[in-house]
C-alpha cells in the first residue's frame, strides 16, 4: 500500500469530507438511501413530513443519464406502484422474464423470415380482354 503525500493526501481527505458532509445533509433532509443497482443508480426515499414521502433516483452521471438503465421494478417503486423496494429475487425474476420474452420474439421473427422465404411467389396471369366472350 502506498503512502499518500501532498496533493493526493489532501484530495483523499476532501473526498472523505465531502462524503461525510453529504451523509449529514441527507440525514437532516430526511433522505434515506433505500438501495442501488449494478449500474450505479441510487434509490432514495425522502421524508417530507406529515407522513408524506417522496422517492427519487440518483443517476451515476447526471449529465448523461439513461432512464432505460433503471430496472422496471425500481421504476415501479419510485412511482409508488410498489410499497416496498424490490428485492434481489424480484429483480432476478423480472430480468429472467424479460430475457425469456426477448428470446421468444427473436425465435418468432426468425420463423416469420423463414416462412416468407419459403412461401411460393404468386404467379401473375396476363389479362385477356376476350376471355369469357365466347
Amino acid at each position: 500500500r502506498r503512502c499518500l503525500r501532498g496533493a493526493d493526501q489532501w484530495e483523499m481527505l476532501g473526498v472523505r469530507r465531502i462524503s461525510f458532509l453529504r451523509n449529514i445533509i441527507n440525514k437532516i433532509q430526511g433522505k434515506m438511501l433505500v438501495g442501488s443497482d449494478k449500474k450505479g443508480n441510487k434509490f432514495w426515499e425522502i421524508d417530507e413530513g406529515e407522513g408524506r414521502r417522496r422517492r427519487e433516483i440518483e443517476y451515476p452521471d447526471a449529465m448523461e443519464f439513461d432512464p432505460r438503465s433503471v430496472a422496471p421494478e425500481w421504476r415501479m417503486w419510485v412511482k409508488g406502484q410498489m410499497s416496498e423496494p424490490p428485492t434481489e429475487e424480484v429483480l432476478a425474476r423480472g430480468q429472467a422474464e424479460r430475457d425469456y420474452t426477448a428470446q421468444k420474439v427473436k425465435e418468432l421473427d426468425e420463423e416469420e423470415a423463414r416462412q416468407k422465404l419459403s412461401a411460393p411467389k404468386p404467379t401473375s396471369i396476363a389479362w385477356d380482354p376476350n376471355a369469357g366472350k365466347q
